[in-house]
């Protein structure tokens, strides 16, 4: 009797702590005008007193591609016409869902002294993380754009499709930054595990290289990298071709999947975040 009693007391605290969680996330989807001016902030900070401010990543992206791409296509033993769009999609689409998991890491340390503080929601300060990456992306996005021109390829990107992608592939790799946050703000030393392995995994995916040119082998090890269906789904309509739609249901079916996992486990450490800080 006693045993189930206890059960039961856990399950009705856990359900009661469901229901924070989900308060917190809604309170932050109100509050977004918070997260935007805290993310515009950040960049403004990042690149005070600089002539051009954020369009130095432009032009860094810029000159990355055309040497690498100059570079490499001869590597490859491909066209500069068919090599270089592919680099400069895959670096720049897999700097931003990079850069949102590894920045995921500190969101929480990096907002420690606001955190306690105020009484904000956690999630707002994934989504500042969110919001400004994806301003960064779109400066980058420049870059895309000039290759495009250059390539006589512009007027054939699929924007929809793209657009639909890359929000795919951001829900990802929100719930991951999300799951992240939380592990590296209790352990500080995580941070640099999952920079590493976000290294290894630039390599074994198409990021510099076409898939097409990968082994039965490799193709098949690729299905199961999360960041290739990433990819999938945002380079090809931008690089003018239709994207395919096993790639669109594993991505949805990851977000979904992830995301119920990544909310189960922020409500049970939820009120342990501030104490790990």
């Amino acid at each position: 009797m006693t045993e189930t009693t206890t059960h039961l007391a856990a399950r009705g605290s856990y359900a009661v702590e469901v229901q924070g969680a989900a308060k917190e996330f809604a309170n932050s989807l109100r509050g977004a005008r918070i997260w935007r001016v805290l993310a515009m902030n950040d960049i403004l900070a990042r690149y005070r007193g600089s002539l051009i401010g954020p369009f130095w990543i432009t032009l860094t992206q810029g000159a990355f591609v055309l040497g690498i791409g100059l570079l490499y296509s001869q590597l490859f033993k491909m066209s500069t016409k068919d090599y270089i769009p592919l680099l400069a999609n895959g670096v720049i689409l897999w700097g931003l869902f990079a850069s949102i998991i590894l920045e995921g890491c500190e969101t929480f340390i990096y907002s420690a002294s606001i955190i306690k503080q105020t009484s904000l929601p956690l999630p707002s300060f994934l989504w500042r993380v969110v919001t400004r990456n994806l301003i960064i992306f779109l400066h980058q996005a420049v870059v895309l754009v000039i290759v495009a021109l250059w390539f006589g390829y512009l007027l054939k990107i699929q924007l929809w499709w793209a657009v639909i992608g890359i929000a795919l592939g951001v829900v990802n790799v929100a719930w991951m930054g999300l799951v992240v946050g939380i592990i590296c703000t209790r352990f500080r030393d995580m941070p640099q595990v999952i920079g590493s392995a976000m290294q290894m995994l630039f390599f074994l995916t198409p990021v510099l290289w076409d898939p097409k040119q990968a082994s039965p082998k490799a193709a098949a090890l690729l299905s199961v990298n999360p960041f290739y269906h990433m990819l999938a789904v945002t380079r090809d309509p931008l690089m003018g071709r239709t994207p395919h739609l096993n790639s669109f249901i594993v991505l949805i079916v990851m977000a979904v999947v992830g995301w119920l996992a990544a909310f189960a486990f922020f409500a049970g450490v939820r009120r342990r975040v501030v104490h790990y800080l």
